[in-house]
C-alpha cells in the first residue's frame, strides 16, 4: 500500500513539473497588444500569409518586443504605431523558427530617422589632396549595432514595403545583422553548419563574381557583395519576401538559410494568400504617418 502511495506521488510531482514547464514555455515573454496595433498587425500581409501557429507564435513574439524595446525619433522623426509593430512583428519572425527571443538580449533601442543618415566607418579617415586629415562619413538607410542599437530609416521601411516584388526589406536586414552578430549557430536541432557553411561561400564567391563582371542577380542584390556579413543580411531580405524566386533561382542557398532560420517562407506563399482585409491594407505605412 505504502508502495502504490509513494508511486503516486511521484507520478503526481513529475506531471505536475512537466505541465509547469510546458506552461512557462508557452507563455514566456507573452504580453497584450493594444487593440490598434493587434489591428495593424491583422492587416499586414506577411502576418496573413503565416500558418496559424506562426502568427501566434510571431504576434506574442511582437508584442514582447514592443514592451521591451525604446523607439526613438531621430532629426524630427516620430516613430508611429505602424513603424513600431511593423518593425518588432519582422525583427520577431526572424526568430520564429528558433522559438526564442534571446539574439536580441543585448538590443535596447530603435532609432528611426525621417531619411538617410550618415555614419562614421571604420577606417574612415584619410588624407584629402592637400594632405590634411579627414573623416569620412558613409550616407546610410540603416545600420546594425552589436550592443544596443538598431538604426532605420522610416522612408526607406515604406518603399521597401510598398515593393516587396524587389525583394528587399531594411528591417530585416538589419536585425538580420542582429542573428549574425548573437548566434552564427542558431539554437534549434535542424542546422546544418556544414550546409550553410560551405553553400554562404560558394554562394557569396559567385555573387561577387557576377559583381564584378556588371551583372545583376535577379534574386539578390549587389550590396550583398560588399562582405559575408552583407550578403547574409541581403539573402535574409530575400529569403522572407521573395522566397519562392530565391528558391527557383538558388535551391541549394535557399536550403541554407531553411536550415538556419528553421523556416520554410516558400510554402506560406504557394499555401496560403493574404486576406482581403490585408490585401488592401499592405506594409505600408503611410510616410506622413512615419
Amino acid at each position: 500500500m505504502f508502495e502504490i502511495i509513494s508511486l503516486s506521488l511521484i507520478i503526481l510531482t513529475l506531471t505536475l513539473i512537466f505541465l509547469f514547464k510546458h506552461k512557462k514555455e508557452t507563455t514566456v515573454g507573452k504580453t497584450d497588444m493594444k487593440t490598434n496595433e493587434l489591428l495593424i498587425l491583422r492587416k499586414t500581409e506577411s502576418f496573413a500569409r503565416l500558418p496559424e501557429n506562426l502568427k501566434t507564435l510571431s504576434s506574442i513574439y511582437c508584442a514582447t518586443l514592443l514592451s521591451k524595446l525604446t523607439f526613438e525619433g531621430c532629426r524630427g522623426a516620430v516613430p508611429s504605431e505602424e513603424i513600431k509593430v511593423l518593425t518588432t512583428f519582422y525583427a520577431g519572425l526572424l526568430c520564429c523558427g528558433m522559438k526564442t527571443l534571446s539574439p536580441y538580449s543585448s538590443l535596447k533601442a530603435v532609432l528611426i530617422y525621417p531619411r538617410h543618415f550618415y555614419s562614421r566607418e571604420e577606417g574612415g579617415i584619410g588624407e584629402d589632396n592637400n594632405g590634411y586629415i579627414v573623416e569620412e562619413s558613409v550616407e546610410k538607410i540603416g545600420e546594425s549595432w552589436e550592443h544596443g542599437a538598431v538604426i532605420l530609416s522610416a522612408h526607406e521601411i515604406a518603399e521597401d514595403l510598398k515593393n516587396p516584388e524587389y525583394g528587399m526589406n531594411i528591417i530585416i536586414h538589419e536585425f538580420a545583422h542582429q542573428l549574425e552578430f548573437a548566434c552564427p549557430c542558431p539554437p534549434h536541432d535542424n542546422f546544418d553548419r556544414k550546409l550553410f557553411t560551405q553553400t554562404m561561400q560558394s554562394e557569396y564567391k559567385s555573387l561577387c563574381e557576377m559583381a564584378n563582371a556588371g551583372e545583376d542577380d535577379m534574386t539578390i542584390d549587389e550590396y550583398g557583395a560588399e562582405s559575408p556579413s552583407e550578403f547574409f543580411a541581403v539573402v535574409s531580405e530575400s529569403f522572407f519576401t521573395i522566397p519562392i524566386a530565391l528558391q527557383q533561382a538558388h535551391p541549394d542557398l535557399y536550403r541554407a538559410m531553411q536550415s538556419y532560420y528553421n523556416l520554410d517562407p516558400a510554402e506560406w506563399f504557394r499555401n496560403r494568400h493574404p486576406s482581403h482585409e490585408a490585401s488592401e491594407s499592405p506594409d505600408c505605412p503611410r510616410f506622413e504617418q512615419l
